[in-house]
């Protein structure tokens, strides 16, 4: 790799742009750091002899990417997988929606006008796309993450073609080698009503079976998160019995801390507590620090020292709660084997992982 790049800097450091001559395996280099960060590879450019964006972008225009699953790319994984232990060849299905903007493009090549919703092997409509669904598989032992397959869709998906869709992908990637062991998406009113349909077809709560594979279903751990919170707006939480959560106490103590000298709470502003603010309800982090382990220390403090008028003795229990969240957040969002410090539950679990005492 080092000799290659060396010799092609060579071969076009005094030649102008236009006469400028790339090998394939340049060209490939140069795209994997493309796709990595775009704004470095401008930044190397002005320093080092690089094939120019407009020639990555005419090599990606030659990829033949269609609706539906992807064969050329599943071929590959196919190859790929022959080389790989097993347990790096356990991965998960994650999918999910992104918006797009509606508008029509006629392919002279193909002789086909897109911009209609499109379900592959489901067929087209005449309705207009605004949304792509996309699916990627991901590696649960090694990294590693490919997109198989996406579909032009209006609005949202139905609950049956969805369904139809994570079935024939888990099956092609079964034949494929890979071992499917769950199933990722956010709360999308679409998604948890496929995710029923399948799992009523097998009468369990939790997974579903494709030609015999037990595929659990997960969701995406932020959007639950962000959920609680939204919910929390609204709605007490109650536990353990009789035990209740109030979304009151945590504003209460926003507004106790914000005028101390030194504010426990400074991550958190006027603006993350507007309720009617639909992008404040959307950010993750925000609902993190709501629901962290310092505002659950705020809370019990406060609730404790009543006596000087400061927060209800029952703002206790919204401290439990508030505790209770940020150690399961914690505890589904860990990767490495030592935890950081004051995060005990941020690990992976192991037989003798703290995550055991969770109740």
């Amino acid at each position: 790799m080092v000799v290659r790049s060396i010799t092609s800097q060579l071969r076009n450091v005094e030649k102008k742009p236009s006469a400028k001559r790339w090998t394939e395996q340049d060209k490939i280099f140069a795209l994997s750091l493309y796709k990595r960060s775009p704004k470095l590879y401008r930044y190397l450019s002005v320093y080092f002899q690089v094939p120019s964006t407009r020639t990555l972008k005419t090599i990606l225009s030659n990829i033949p990417l269609d609706t539906g699953i992807n064969k050329p790319l599943l071929d590959h994984l196919k190859n790929v997988c022959q080389t790989m232990n097993k347990l790096d060849k356990c991965c998960s299905l994650i999918f999910d929606e992104i918006s797009l903007s509606s508008g029509f493009f006629y392919d002279a090549n193909k002789d086909k006008a897109f911009g209609y919703e499109d379900l592959g092997h489901l067929g087209r409509t005449s309705r207009h796309a605004n949304h792509a669904l996309v699916f990627m598989l991901r590696g649960m032992r090694k990294t590693w993450k490919q997109v198989v397959a996406y579909y032009l869709t209006s609005a949202t998906i139905s609950v049956a073609n969805l369904k139809n869709i994570i079935t024939l992908i888990i099956n092609q990637t079964l034949e494929a080698g890979f071992n499917v062991m769950a199933t990722v998406c956010d709360q999308g009113s679409t998604n948890p009503a496929a995710l029923n349909e399948l799992y009523w077809e097998n009468s369990s709560r939790f997974q579903f079976k494709v030609n015999g594979h037990d595929i659990a279903c997960i969701f995406d751990v932020p959007h639950l998160l962000k959920n609680t919170r939204n919910a929390l707006y609204t709605c007490d939480f109650i536990f353990d019995g009789d035990k209740r959560a109030k979304f009151e106490h945590i504003v209460q103590l926003y507004e106790i801390d914000k005028h101390k000298e030194i504010p426990s709470l400074y991550k958190l502003k006027d603006e993350h507590f507007n309720i009617n603010d639909s992008y404040m309800k959307m950010r993750v982090n925000i609902a993190a620090w709501m629901l962290s382990n310092t505002v659950g220390a705020g809370l019990e403090t406060y609730a404790e020292t009543n006596g000087q008028g400061l927060l209800p003795p029952e703002a206790k229990n919204t401290a439990i709660f508030v505790r209770n969240m940020d150690q399961l957040f914690n505890s589904l969002n860990g990767y490495t084997l030592n935890p950081d410090a004051g995060k005990t539950y941020r690990t992976v679990l192991r037989d003798n992982s703290p995550h055991w005492e969770l109740g």
